[in-house]
């Protein structure tokens, strides 16, 4: 499976290389009422120029006007948790994907690789011999 497979496969996430204009003038904005601090963040944490619009097969992602990437429904489930709050474990819990952490917090180092999160997502694996 390749990358973008599994990305889509995770939140469906697709990153965009370039974007659209803006077409609607309804938008929620990531980061309400003002700046988390990012040194106190315990989990993913959007930048807060990034806002959503609500699509008819998940959420869009804007930064400005610049159309940037795309989520699923679980993908928008995930971000409505990114506020730097909730951890990638409780993310996980919150959404119905508690056995699937691993993969909620590579949705995340993803975002955080292509520069849409404020802080760094860490991963640590650990393998179990039985």
């Amino acid at each position: 499976m390749d990358r973008r497979t599994f990305l889509k496969s995770i939140g469906g996430l697709v990153l965009l290389g370039a974007g659209g204009l803006l077409a609607s003038s309804d938008s929620t904005r990531i980061s309400p009422g003002g700046s988390p601090d990012v040194s106190a963040a315990v989990g993913p944490l959007l930048r807060d120029d990034i806002t959503l619009r609500t699509t008819a097969n998940g959420s869009a992602a804007y930064c400005g006007r610049l159309h940037v990437f795309d989520v699923d429904a679980q993908g928008s489930q995930f971000l409505s948790y990114a506020d730097g709050a909730h951890t990638i474990d409780e993310i996980a819990a919150r959404t119905g994907q508690k056995s699937k952490a691993a993969e909620v917090a590579m949705f995340f180092v993803t975002l955080g690789q292509a520069g849409y999160l404020r802080n760094r997502v860490e991963v640590s694996l650990v393998e179990y011999a039985a």
